[in-house]
Parts: C-alpha cells; sequence; structure tokens
C-alpha cells in the first residue's frame, strides 16, 4: 500500500513553504534580533521540509506532510505575533 501523494499534491506543500518563507522574508528588516533568531529557526525547518519533498518525491509519508503543515502554521503564527512590530517600524 502506498502513502505517496500524487505531484500536483506535492508542488501544492512547496508553494505553502515557499509562500510562507516569503510573507515572513518581506518583514525582517523590521523584526528585533530574537524575532530574526526564531525566524531562522523557523526557515531551517521550512528548507529542510522542502528538501525532503524534493528527494522523496511522491513517495513521502504522511507524517512530512502533516509537519509541513505544523511549520507554516507556525510561521503563521510567529507573522501575527510580530506584526505590531511590522507596522510601529513602517
Amino acid at each position: 500500500m502506498t502513502h505517496g501523494l500524487d505531484v500536483h499534491s506535492m508542488q501544492h506543500l512547496v508553494d505553502a513553504i515557499v509562500a510562507a518563507r516569503d510573507a515572513a522574508r518581506g518583514r525582517l528588516h523590521v523584526l528585533s534580533i530574537d524575532a530574526r533568531v526564531q525566524w531562522q529557526e523557523l526557515e531551517s525547518q521550512l528548507d529542510c521540509l522542502q528538501s525532503r519533498i524534493e528527494y522523496e518525491g511522491t513517495h513521502i509519508k504522511p507524517s512530512a506532510v502533516a509537519k509541513v503543515r505544523e511549520v507554516t502554521e507556525s510561521v503563521t503564527v510567529f507573522l501575527c505575533e510580530h506584526a505590531a512590530q511590522t507596522f510601529v517600524a513602517a
């Protein structure tokens, strides 16, 4: 029994990772040093997940899909938490 994804689903995962990364990178210049360190940790997770998706291809496991959702949600929370900092500096 295969648990893999089709190429279309994999592209959605990669697109979600890229969108999360791009959304945060656009705000990095106004973040505190602590927030930047937190972002570097999140970005490292995004990079690892993207590499895993590209390496495993359509054979990626459901646990990796769940991890993509978890990390992209963490980026969303991060951006919300630091939104006030973005607007103050702008």
